[in-house]
């Protein structure tokens, strides 16, 4: 991690599901991260993309809901792609170390264009600051999100944190 903030580099860090909420406060205090929800920062794009279009909130909702044998899922789709591409540019490169948690709408959308902007951000000259993408799964292998790999990724940009770390770093009950 230490290594990652320096080179401000990209770091895919796995997390057993049930360790994720302690991981994020661990990171955040441990390292003086302000860790960002992937997910709320989504839902929140996606509100003010449906205001501004004029879109259905029940049909967004129910064709969700519905999962991708609806014959609107494509359109869901390229709505979620771009709001995703909204937050990339929001976000992207970063000027303080970004650290994304909850991640479940990449894999739910496949969002693999997002993930790809990603990448390229933290391998250009002038990204400026780290990124670090926090994905709960089961141990094991490179972090997925859902189904989703992260394309691109070298072996020493993903690492799993140990639960031993997170329990010298949970701050302990008084």
């Amino acid at each position: 991690m230490r290594l990652c903030l320096a080179r401000r580099a990209l770091l895919v860090l796995g997390v057993t599901a049930d360790q994720a909420g302690v991981a994020e406060r661990a990171l955040a205090t441990h390292h003086g991260l302000a860790p960002r929800s992937f997910d709320a920062l989504f839902v929140a794009e996606l509100e003010r993309i449906m205001t501004r279009e004029g879109i259905s909130a029940d049909l967004v909702y129910r064709t969700d809901g519905a999962g991708r044998a609806d014959d609107a899922w494509p359109r869901l789709r390229k709505l979620a792609e771009a709001t995703a591409a909204a937050i990339a540019g929001a976000l992207l490169p970063p000027t303080a170390p970004l650290v994304l948690t909850q991640p479940g709408l990449i894999g739910r959308y496949g969002l693999t264009t997002f993930l790809e902007r990603l990448v390229a951000s933290a391998r250009d000259d002038d990204a400026g600051q780290a990124i670090v993408l926090l994905v709960p799964g089961h141990e094991g292998g490179r972090p997925m999100i859902g189904e989703v790999a992260v394309p691109g990724l070298l072996p020493g940009q993903y690492a799993w944190i140990p639960r031993p770390w997170l329990s010298q770093h949970t701050p302990k009950a008084a």
